[in-house]
């Protein structure tokens, strides 16, 4: 019994270390080195919503739209790279999504 109880906890603690796969996309994503992805990931943290990177959609060489979220709960911004870091752009609409399951 007790060999049964270790497994299921090795299990559930696998699951809670398990990091989220984020999706880069478009027609400009192989063109984003290590160092654009890191600026990303912190530039998103600054964002509007404190929640994971979830998606990359680099469809200009010096932007990306961000999503930023949960399961049932996403935002998504823009960000520009300005001399040669990436930030916020303020001028970017910032959509808000929720949705209710059933």
């Amino acid at each position: 019994m007790r060999g049964f109880a270790f497994a299921i906890a090795w299990v559930l603690a696998a699951c809670a270390t398990e990091r989220h796969q984020l999706e880069i996309t478009g027609p400009y994503a192989s063109r984003l080195s290590a160092e654009d992805l890191r600026q990303i990931e912190l530039a998103t943290a600054e964002g509007p919503e404190h929640l994971p990177l979830q998606r990359i959609d680099a469809f200009e060489p010096n932007r990306v739209r961000v999503e930023v979220g949960t399961y049932t709960d996403f935002v998504k911004f823009t960000l520009i790279k300005q001399k040669g870091r990436w930030i916020i752009d303020r001028s970017s609409e910032i959509k808000t999504y929720h949705f209710v399951h059933p």
